[in-house]
């Protein structure tokens, strides 16, 4: 058997856990290390503002958190990664362009730079110590080793090139300035102030578009890389909440997002992979490069009319993935519910309600036992007087109740004459349960014999 203290001891520790569920449910002690500039943040520099406007604007918006690219094309929106893709992401990353695919990379400014060769992208910060010279060491490195295996495909206005052959070394072609600058393009028709402390490392391409221009350089390009399209931006302030709060910046990030996912493209076939792997032969592979040479003859594609996919993938938000869906953001309550529910449940099974030890007899419940077990008592206690005394206080009651307040057990004569008892036995047997009652040692003889006379007296008197 618990003792109360023990009991008490458990009761405090289930409560505390109880409490401690519920505490989890708005404050999550393990949680994941979320990215405070990632679509699920409505913190200034979060991208839920931007998530949202989307949705209404398109018809097909959405989050990709367990994987770095969704299936089939899409325009894929790679905002503020907390880590730039490794080379096997980046592989993948040129893969999913090169076969069609749209993707919008915005430099994340708390990284030193970013150098992603297959992609053409480079980008560094000053006082980061990479230089755009390193950057292009690194690229012209990296296509060395791999300039025999990059497949090549032929665009409808040029000559057969290599998407990595066109990153020519150019000099440093600005300087740094200041965080806020205002910028200008094809697509810029108001004032729009621009905050970014990255400089893109521009390079020499036939295809090369300058979207967003500010006094320091380029800030937004964009280029077709095989069959798809690729819009680097030196910066990601531009899709925060803070930067949608303002008109201007507002329409120029949507107009960004637009002009990537519905710009039309010639169509182009790339190479299959039989062709790039196979031995040379022209006839094949005159045929797996051929385009139509003009344009408006095939009809060009008209936009990405898949969906846009926000990708969270890079970001540090992948704890949660590691321990199941029903510990993500969007469930992570719930389940605490239920869990709280389970302790709840487990707490009133474990505590022990009701009397320490279990009754071994049955409860008295009919007024035969309790009379029994009254009338024990008596006879333990050697203390018939009580019984006297009781029983002579109902028959009062009686009388008054049924012949009124005017008859009493001293009335002798008219108790003999109802009963029609001798008077003055009636009167010596009311003394004698007069003394009885009175008294402290009654035996259980002498007492029941009084109560025994007194039921027949009773009987006489109320037989009518």
């Amino acid at each position: 058997m618990t003792n109360k203290s023990q009991l008490a001891r458990t009761d405090l520790a289930w409560g505390l856990g109880i409490v401690v569920l519920i505490v989890l449910q708005v404050w999550w002690l393990p949680g994941e290390k979320r990215s405070a500039a990632d679509s699920y943040s409505n913190s200034t520099d979060g991208q839920l503002g931007l998530y949202r406007t989307l949705s209404l604007l398109f018809e097909n918006v959405n989050r990709l958190d367990n994987r770095l690219l969704p299936d089939g094309d899409c325009t894929l929106l790679l905002i503020a990664p907390d880590r730039t893709p490794n080379a096997v992401e980046e592989e993948r990353l040129y893969e999913f362009v090169t076969r069609g695919g749209r993707l919008l990379f915005a430099v994340n400014e708390n990284l030193p730079g970013v150098n992603l060769p297959l992609l053409g992208i480079h980008s560094s910060r000053p006082g980061s110590g990479l230089s755009s010279e390193a950057l292009f060491e690194m690229t012209d490195d990296h296509d060395t080793d791999k300039s025999d295996t990059e497949p090549l495909v032929e665009f409808p206005s040029g000559p057969s090139i290599s998407p990595k052959a066109d990153l020519l070394p150019v000099p440093e072609l600005r300087v740094n300035a200041p965080d806020e600058v205002t910028v200008s393009g094809r697509i810029v028709n108001e004032p729009v102030t621009w905050r970014s402390s990255c400089d893109l490392t521009p390079s020499f391409r036939f295809d090369q578009e300058t979207l967003v221009l500010s006094e320091r350089g380029s800030e937004v390009m964009m280029w077709r890389l095989g069959a798809g399209l690729i819009m680097v931006s030196s910066g990601a302030e531009i899709f925060s909440n803070r930067s949608l709060l303002f008109p201007a910046s507002r329409r120029l990030a949507i107009r960004l997002v637009h002009e990537l996912h519905d710009k039309p493209l010639p169509k182009v076939t790339p190479l299959s992979d039989a062709a790039i792997g196979g031995e040379y032969d022209s006839d094949s592979t005159e045929s797996q490069l051929s385009t139509v040479s003009d344009p408006d003859a095939a009809g060009p594609d008209d936009g990405n009319g898949s969906s846009i996919v926000v990708s969270e993938f890079l970001n540090a938000s992948a704890s949660y993935r590691d321990t199941g869906v029903l510990l993500s953001p969007m469930l992570r309550a719930g389940t605490l519910q239920l869990i709280v529910l389970a302790v709840l449940c487990i707490w009133m099974g474990f505590h022990s309600f009701g009397p320490a030890h279990p009754a071994r007899r049955r409860e008295r419940r009919s007024l035969n036992d309790s009379a029994r077990a009254t009338g024990n008592l008596q006879y333990r206690l050697k203390d018939g007087g009580i019984v006297v005394r009781t029983y002579l206080d109902y028959l009062n009651s009686q009388l008054r109740r049924r012949l009124g307040g005017a008859v009493g057990l001293d009335d002798y004569e008219l108790i003999a004459l109802r009963t029609g008892l001798p008077s003055d036995e009636v009167r010596v047997q009311l003394e004698t349960a007069e003394k009885l009652s009175l008294s402290s040692s009654v035996s259980s003889s002498e007492a029941a014999a009084s109560v025994r006379w007194l039921a027949s007296l009773r009987a006489r008197l109320f037989r009518s």
